[in-house]
């Protein structure tokens, strides 16, 4: 684990994420919020895990509208009307899925 990509469970809230860091990771250093001896795994596997829950709990609107490229939304074809939340703003602001903490550390 000597590369930079790695975080801890103590930079989530969501207890499913932080059991699956616990199970999934090795202890080491989180190059996220810095905490030492703690689970670790790499970015991209906890970013695989989200995602499959993303998918499970919310529909794609791929099929159900278009891709304003320029704005970076998803628009309803006939109204031009905004047909939801980024994954981002899904999984910070309504799922909450971060830690407190982070916030501090994404301050800095």
């Amino acid at each position: 684990m000597e590369d930079k990509e790695h975080c801890c469970a103590e930079c989530f809230k969501d207890e499913y994420i932080r059991n699956f860091i616990i199970q999934e990771g090795k202890k080491g250093k989180c190059d996220v919020c810095g905490r030492d001896n703690v689970f670790v795994v790499s970015f991209d596997l906890v970013a695989d895990f989200i995602i499959e829950g993303f998918r499970r709990a919310y529909e794609t609107l791929e099929n159900e509208g278009f891709w304003h490229p320029e704005e970076k939304r998803y628009c309803d074809p006939v109204t031009g009307n905004d047909l939801g939340q980024s994954m981002f703003e899904a999984l910070y602001y309504v799922e909450e899925i971060f830690s407190d903490d982070l916030e501090e550390v994404l301050k800095l």
